[in-house]
């Protein structure tokens, strides 16, 4: 029998990167083997490198439709999406706006 990967308790903000003017990102939106807030763990493998996937709405508003598109990136210990917002839509540009103001938090 194969031992549990060891695991560290988490507190994660995930980072995001604004890319320019045109609507490009870089998301942090997983940590592998480590305990979320819920008790959640994430394991390596959950996500696919170089799958492709929509963004969407700030809070998972499944209902409005997506405000970008990109792809994952497994890095070391990290899923992160790389993608575009539709800054050409409301939504999208709402999105944008709100994330740069948002700065470093």
């Amino acid at each position: 029998m194969t031992a549990a990967p060891a695991t560290d308790r988490k507190t994660f903000a995930g980072r995001v990167q604004l890319k320019g003017t045109d609507g490009e990102i870089e998301a942090t939106f997983a940590t592998f083997n480590v305990i979320d807030h819920d008790g959640d763990v994430t394991l390596p493998g959950a996500f696919k490198d170089g799958a492709a996937v929509i963004i969407g709405a700030w809070g998972h508003r499944s209902a409005e439709p997506p405000i970008g598109k990109g792809s994952i990136a497994v890095i070391g210990n990290e899923a992160r999406v790389r993608g575009r917002l539709f800054i050409e839509t409301s939504h999208g540009r709402d999105a944008y706006s709100t994330l740069k103001g948002l700065g470093a938090l």
